[in-house]
């Protein structure tokens, strides 16, 4: 315990060190620009126990039970290609960095994603980049008119 609490007191302190650096993002019409691919997906499964890394993650030091809530390297099925080469059909993982910047994806949740391919060409994406949970199919006619 004092362990967990001594972590979480580091991990407060150095946040602001590791801070995203994308306080605001462009708009969502620039970062359809900048993106490598968007899409709209279903989460299918969360891979973060079979990722390096996942034990010593911050995530998993201040809660060893968020997997079964959600995570941060995700399966998606692809639903919906609003660019790039990714297919219908298809399922993608997404490659995270075990950050502060990572986004959290809930299992069984329908998300339209906007990222990009890291410097290995791994799918990617972060809280800097446009992430929406999708509530209501209504909400994928903005990014319609997007296009």
């Amino acid at each position: 315990m004092k362990l967990r609490l001594i972590l979480f007191l580091f991990f407060i302190q150095t946040s602001s060190l590791l801070a995203c650096e994308c306080m605001f993002f462009d708009s969502i019409e620039e970062k359809l620009q900048q993106s490598d691919f968007v899409f709209f997906a279903k989460v299918t499964q969360i891979n973060d126990q079979k990722v390096r890394g996942f034990s010593d993650s911050p995530h998993y030091m201040l809660d060893s039970r968020y997997v079964e809530r959600g995570g941060y390297h995700p399966t998606f099925q692809i639903l919906k290609k609003y660019k790039g080469k990714l297919k219908k059909g298809r399922e993608v993982n997404l490659h995270s960095q075990w950050g502060n910047c990572d986004y959290f994806f809930e299992k069984d949740k329908e998300y339209v994603v906007f990222g990009y391919y890291d410097q290995e060409g791994r799918i990617a994406t972060n809280v800097c980049w446009p992430i929406i949970l999708v509530k209501d199919k209504s909400q994928l006619n903005t990014i319609n008119k997007l296009k």
